[in-house]
């Protein structure tokens, strides 16, 4: 019986301990070495879009009014009102855009805080979305084709424009993003190094799930971002992100 009891307290330590840090070291291994594969395979990344598109609809949102403001009454009344109808479509590119391995890889490695990082990223994906037919005039001035879906007055179907207006990101391949002529080039950034000093909060989710929070600083009080990690698909897999934007 003694033998029984150790053994399940073994194995109970094996599936909440063992199995779940091993998932959390492989993916800050991965981070590291910038091992977009098995990102992929330990991040649930469907699962997280879904979990971010709360987060990305309100700033969209916000982007899609400050420029309705600049259109006039009339403006302001037509917009207000396909806004909501171009909303979705506008999200789940910029998600499908955003939410990858490689731009996981890209933030860790980014020095500066998480907010400039994320913000950075979605000004892009919000250029890049302007050019995409059906979101927008940016689609169809860069495709030639006709836009399909209902137009925002004023140009506020340009999401190219909003980005940049409202000051989100740098387009790419600006003066601002390219180094100066005069300067050597710069060695590689050193891999970004993770350990318990980074754990700013843990807390039990349920029996097949917790959460913890991540700062990137290590002597910050408050986490960047609060992962979920839930067994799923017979691994413990991060299911969920809420950054602190």
């Amino acid at each position: 019986m003694k033998r029984l009891l150790v053994f399940a307290v073994l194995l109970l330590f094996g599936f909440y301990v063992v199995w779940p840090g091993w998932s959390a070291y492989s993916i800050d291994s991965a981070i590291k070495t910038k091992d977009a594969e098995t990102l992929a395979h330990k991040i649930d990344f469907a699962s997280v879009r879904d979990s971010l598109r709360p987060a990305v609809t309100q700033k969209v949102a916000d982007f899609y009014d400050q420029q309705i403001k600049q259109t006039g009454p009339t403006g302001a009344l037509v917009g207000g009102q396909l806004k909501q109808a171009v909303l979705p479509g506008v999200v789940d590119a910029l998600l499908a855009g955003l939410v990858t391995p490689e731009n996981l890889i890209r933030v860790a490695h980014e020095g500066g805080q998480l907010k400039e990082s994320v913000e950075r990223l979605l000004g892009e994906e919000l250029r890049r979305a302007g050019r995409m037919p059906g979101l927008g005039t940016g689609g169809a001035a860069a495709t030639g084709q006709p836009v399909g879906g209902p137009q925002l007055p004023g140009g506020l179907g340009d999401l190219s424009g909003i980005a940049g207006k409202i000051g989100i990101g740098q387009p790419v391949g600006t003066a601002a993003q390219q180094p100066p002529a005069s300067k050597a080039a710069q060695p590689p950034a050193a891999p970004p190094s993770y350990g318990l000093d980074n754990v700013k909060h843990f807390a039990i989710l349920g029996p097949m799930a917790f959460e913890i929070g991540v700062a990137k600083d290590k002597t910050a009080t408050e986490p960047d971002v609060t992962a979920e990690l839930r067994f799923t698909g017979m691994d413990w897999k991060v299911t969920a992100v809420r950054p602190r934007l």
